[in-house]
C-alpha cells in the first residue's frame, strides 16, 4: 500500500514475494507517496513500513 503525507491511501497491490521489488520501485518514483505499508496478504498481518530516505 502507497500513502501520501497525509496518510491518504493512494495504490495498493498484492503480490508474491518475487515481485515485489519491480511494484515498489516505480511506486516510489512517485513524488506524491510519501511512504509505503507492506502486509501479508494471506494472514493480513503488517511486515514493514518503507518510508523515503
Amino acid at each position: 500500500r502507497a500513502f501520501d503525507a497525509e496518510g491518504m491511501l493512494l495504490k495498493g497491490d498484492v503480490m508474491d514475494g518475487g515481485e515485489l521489488a519491480e511494484t515498489i520501485e516505480p511506486w516510489l518514483e512517485d513524488p506524491n507517496v510519501a511512504y509505503l505499508q507492506a502486509y501479508n496478504a494471506r494472514a493480513g498481518c503488517f511486515a514493514a513500513r518503507i518510508d523515503r530516505g
